[in-house]
């Protein structure tokens, strides 16, 4: 459990809006000239800029909290990102694990025990990226919420970049159902110089929920990452399907959305192809690792959904 406590915090996905029923991947509108206006009602978030040197790949963590004194719910997520931002997820805590405005190095940060480890809510890898909730679902967060921002930087031109990120959140105005989040991570990757491999895993998810969008995250090796409907041994209908790694495809559903079976789970799989005289293996560099995830919304919620290759528990 406590290694799964360490890759939780690794986990990066990437979730947008299509059409219901469709798969399409998230428009690659252009970064903003300037922040984007905040909402009307809500807050915006904006991370520290700094200069990214040519060459350079950073994980940078900064933590903040909400600025408000009663509990609050988001129906929408939406974000910003200048280029050299390869993308950026945005992790919850029960506790604040360092002061507002600490911005540092990602290494070594994580909760103090399974109790605290920090816990998915909201990610993006495109230039924008908007996550709307359905009507009357929203995601709840506590009053003061301790947020980590973990951002993965990347900059491949031949001169400085000055990065930044912005996250909008919409509150809720009335009464709604919770929403969770269902991630999958995968340890397994072992990519031999010059060869393939397919890695995946079988996940079970929470009876009577409902499912309102998925996606998937892997790296530059990847050829293929799929997640499916699985019954007795047998991998049925693709929910999502993606082949270009830099532009994960989001399927989305509408009324009526997505359930299963009971018995049924998800399963997920990545197959990659290595090009390089290297062992290629699980880890967050876009560069040098892979890695192999399903990430979805649903409700109504009581807990997120983590399945760590087929190991699934709630928190």
């Amino acid at each position: 459990m406590l290694r799964s406590s360490c890759l939780l915090f690794a986990l990066v996905s990437v979730l947008g809006c299509g059409q219901d029923g469709t798969q399409m991947p998230p428009p690659g509108n252009p970064p903003p000239n300037n922040p984007p206006p905040p909402p009307q009602n809500g807050i915006q978030l904006a991370s520290p800029a700094f200069t990214l040197n040519p060459g350079d790949e950073v994980f940078k963590c900064w933590f903040t909290s909400i600025a408000s004194d009663t509990d609050i719910a988001a129906v929408k997520f939406s974000s910003e990102m200048t280029p050299g931002s390869h993308h950026f997820i945005v992790f919850t805590t029960a506790q604040a694990q360092r002061p507002d405005g600490t911005f540092e190095d990602c290494q070594g940060v994580g909760g103090t025990g399974i109790n605290d480890t920090p816990v998915w809510l909201y990610a993006a890898q495109d230039p924008h990226n908007e996550l709307n909730m359905p009507a009357g679902v929203a995601m709840p967060l506590k009053a003061h919420q301790p947020l980590i921002f973990n951002m993965h930087y990347l900059n491949t031109t031949q001169s400085p970049m000055t990065v930044q990120v912005w996250v909008n959140l919409d509150y809720a105005t009335g009464g709604y159902q919770k929403a969770g989040a269902f991630v999958t991570f995968n340890t397994m990757i072992s990519i031999p110089p010059g060869g393939t491999q397919t890695v995946g895993g079988n996940c079970s998810v929470p009876a009577g929920i409902k499912f309102f969008t998925m996606s998937t995250h892997s790296h530059k090796r990847t050829t293929d990452a799929m997640a499916a409907r699985y019954l007795n041994g047998q991998v049925g209908e693709v929910l999502v399907n993606t082949t270009d790694w830099e532009h994960a495809t989001v399927s989305k559903w509408g009324d009526p959305y997505l359930t299963l079976a009971p018995g049924e789970q998800i399963h997920y799989e990545c197959s990659y192809r290595n090009t390089t005289t290297q062992t290629i293996t699980v880890g967050e560099s876009a560069n040098t690792n892979e890695m192999c995830m399903a990430v979805g919304y649903y409700f109504p919620a009581t807990a997120n959904s983590f399945c760590l290759n087929s190991y699934s528990f709630q928190r």
